[in-house]
């Protein structure tokens, strides 16, 4: 009896150091730097092309990751199902490094606004710049009549005070 609770005890802590090794920790940028202050255009141009470099090569890791993940759960059966599931890529640094990036962009964004910049646009080899228009639409919306006001119940005692109560 000793001895299965002992192997058991083994396998859970291997298991646990395994399923460590599964992900990476994430990398985020920072939204602002102390640099910010000192920027130029120039500069708020080539640091959005390396972010958006960087979102390109974070998609190509996700991609790689699910490709990866998709092929140990096929191989799983075949390989005795023992570590495959523990070493799967379950992490979310890629999606944290992402939201970090666009918020360090929006960051930049402003930053060329106040700077006066004008358009910075980010071109990428091979990627076609997307023009979005903002269209506005009226839709009439009909107020909601209010609700009934509470009934309110007052007793007025004999030394004057008066107390009031909703029913």
């Amino acid at each position: 009896m000793l001895k299965k609770q002992v192997l058991v005890l083994a396998v859970g802590v291997l298991a646990l150091s395994v399923a460590a090794c599964g992900g990476r920790a994430a990398r985020p940028v920072a939204e602002t730097s102390d640099l910010d202050a000192r920027i130029t255009c120039d500069g708020i141009r080539a640091e959005k092309q390396a972010n958006a470099r960087r979102v390109a090569e974070l998609a190509d890791e996700k991609l790689a990751n699910d490709i990866r993940n998709a092929t140990k759960v096929v191989t799983f059966p075949l390989l005795g199902g023992v570590t495959t599931p523990l070493t799967f890529d379950l992490s979310l640094a890629i999606d944290e490094e992402r939201r970090a990036i666009a918020k360090r962009d929006l960051r930049l964004d402003q930053l060329a606004v106040d700077k006066s910049c004008g358009g910075i646009v980010v071109e990428l080899q091979g990627v076609t710049p997307v023009t979005v228009e903002v269209v506005s639409i009226d839709v009439p919306v009909q107020p909601r009549p209010a609700p009934p006001a509470p009934e309110l119940e007052f007793d007025v005692s004999a030394e004057g005070e008066t107390s009031g109560q909703a029913q």
